[in-house]
């Protein structure tokens, strides 16, 4: 900020080019210091100027510059080290903000859904809004915040912001970018969050604000409304609830987590249910209605259930209990977000028959003495060179149609850590066992080329005939709960039997690939081009 020829502060902007050797009027870089700050040098008459910057990032679209503005000057780069800022220890209101003036990238305002709003000037009893509360929602357009209040001090108030980030500090207070499309200018605002209200709070300089009681400050007050309606609503039993791998299962609802699969931000909400099945209706995040679905719940461990997905087209729970057991709809597998052992359904040492057809063996090993883990190792026959190790924890076993069901989670690589979840069919023949991978849903329909015909190595072959955990479908105390057809797109039959499966010998099976997003740091080998505002 500087102040003007009446006096006022108004704020000064320059434009600042950062490359990957030099940052505009700071000077070339010599070294980079630590994580964020970078040493720059600039010559003037023969002598040498070296300073010390913090260039910390905040958001995809800022940068916090942090510099020793009573000295800006040193001889040599050990004492320009000297005057450098702790990254840790800067606060929002320390040094100025860089904001990316070419491909600035709009975020989530992170307040989502349909809520109430009211308008508040602070150190004032100005509190506008219809009949003191308006309603927005930006469901569809989750950058941009926009605002509309009629009567407000007399007059029609509208405010609209693209929304650039949000960041936290070392105090933990929290800060969101926002740009005002009405007078150009950049705003750090004051976010203070709870569960159900967001107090957003704006001034009229850029400065973020700290005490959040000063005046000239706007406070926009954004409740949640609650939407669901229907009179009627049931409970999830305590022993359904939790974090699942897309899904979290609370009270009356269940939250399908947010991710490319769920743009709308789905919910659905018990209504009533009898024994294992449940009606829910399934609301968009904005309350739109979407549908009514019928949900058939069973435990195969605490920590793995199923779930038959239905389509009802009323509201009555009787829809859902008339539809026949056997018809095609399938089970969706899913497991809870937490480590949990179960008997694996047979144990022992095998391997795979070695008949000069092909040159992959492999050894199946029951960790004991639980037998709640196992490792496949593929090798070549011929020579014992191994070119794949899994291993697998067991998590749940049942018994379906004389065939015993195995759900697992896998980790491949010890380097990364990654898990998948994996359904095994385990199928005893005679002295020898047929060990089935077909995917992350356990399906009755199968590929021969992910089977693997195992003989034990040590002892006779045993294969445990109970599984651990055995829910009739027809019991009262049966386990209950919900989904949504949003998890049949997911996984359909088509992309769970194009698996990629490390036990064929025809390596002819497709994979899919998830993309994850990635996560951007400022560096110093791009370009890039900021606004400048000076905080004096």
């Amino acid at each position: 900020m500087t102040e003007n020829n009446n006096k006022e502060l108004v704020e000064e902007i320059d434009d600042i080019i950062v490359n990957a050797s030099s940052v505009s009027n700071f000077g070339d870089c010599v070294e980079k210091y630590n994580l964020h700050n970078y040493i720059l040098k600039t010559s003037s008459n023969g002598k040498d100027c070296y300073v010390c910057i913090l260039l910390l990032p905040r958001t995809i679209n800022a940068v916090q510059i942090v510099y020793d503005k009573n000295n800006f000057c040193y001889n040599d780069i050990v004492h320009a080290r000297m005057s450098c800022f702790e990254a840790s220890l800067v606060t929002a209101d320390m040094g100025n903000f860089l904001f990316r003036e070419k491909d600035s990238k709009t975020v989530s305002c992170e307040i989502n859904g349909l809520y109430d709003v009211k308008y508040h000037e602070i150190g004032s009893n100005v509190t506008c809004g219809n009949d003191k509360s308006t309603i927005i929602e930006n469901c569809k357009n989750k950058d941009v915040l926009s605002l509309s209040f009629s009567n407000c001090s007399n007059s029609n108030f509208e405010k609209s912001y693209f929304c650039l980030g949000n960041f936290k500090d070392r105090e933990l207070r929290e800060y969101t970018f926002l740009f005002d499309l009405a007078t150009g200018r950049h705003v750090c605002g004051r976010r203070i969050s709870s569960e159900n209200v967001v107090r957003l709070y704006v001034g009229e300089s850029f400065h973020c604000i700290n005490n959040i009681n000063d005046k000239n400050i706007i406070e926009y007050i954004f409740t949640k409304k609650n939407y669901f309606s229907d009179g009627a609503h049931c409970i999830f039993p305590q022993y359904l609830r939790g974090s699942y791998e897309n899904f979290d299962i609370e009270d009356n609802k269940l939250i399908y987590k947010k991710g490319i699969d769920n743009l709308d931000n789905l919910s659905s909400f018990c209504i009533s249910n009898s024994s294992n099945t449940f009606l829910v209706k399934t609301y968009a995040e904005c309350g739109v209605p979407l549908a009514y679905n019928c949900f058939h719940f069973v435990v195969r461990s605490p920590a793995v259930v199923q779930i038959k997905i239905r389509g009802a087209q009323t509201n009555s729970i009787e829809e859902c209990l008339s539809y026949p057991d056997n018809d095609d709809s399938f089970w969706v597998t899913a497991s809870k977000n937490y480590s949990f052992k179960s008997s694996c359904g047979f144990e022992g040492s095998w391997s795979t028959i070695f008949d000069h057809t092909s040159d992959r063996c492999f050894n199946v090993d029951v960790t004991s003495p639980t037998f709640s883990s196992f490792n496949i190792v593929g090798y070549n026959c011929q020579d014992n060179s191994i070119f794949q190790t899994s291993h697998y924890q067991c998590m749940g076993t049942w018994k379906e149609n004389n065939k015993i069901y195995l759900y697992t989670r896998e980790n491949t690589n010890d380097t990364t850590r990654t898990n998948s979840n994996i359904c095994f069919i385990i199928q005893n023949i005679g002295s020898k066992v047929l060990l089935t991978k077909v995917g992350s849903q356990c399906l009755q329909s199968y590929s021969v080329n992910q089977t693997l015909t195992l003989e034990q190595k040590l002892v006779e072959p045993s294969l445990i005939s109970t599984p651990l955990i055995e829910m009739l479908e027809n019991d009262d105390n049966s386990p209950q709960g919900n989904m949504n057809d949003l998890i049949e797109e997911e996984f359909n039959e088509n992309k769970i039997l194009t698996q990629d499966d490390d036990h064929s010998v025809h390596k002819n099976i497709t994979k899919t690939i998830n993309s994850s997003s990635k996560i951007f740091f400022l560096t110093n080998t791009f370009m890039y081009i900021f606004i400048f505002y000076k905080i004096l």
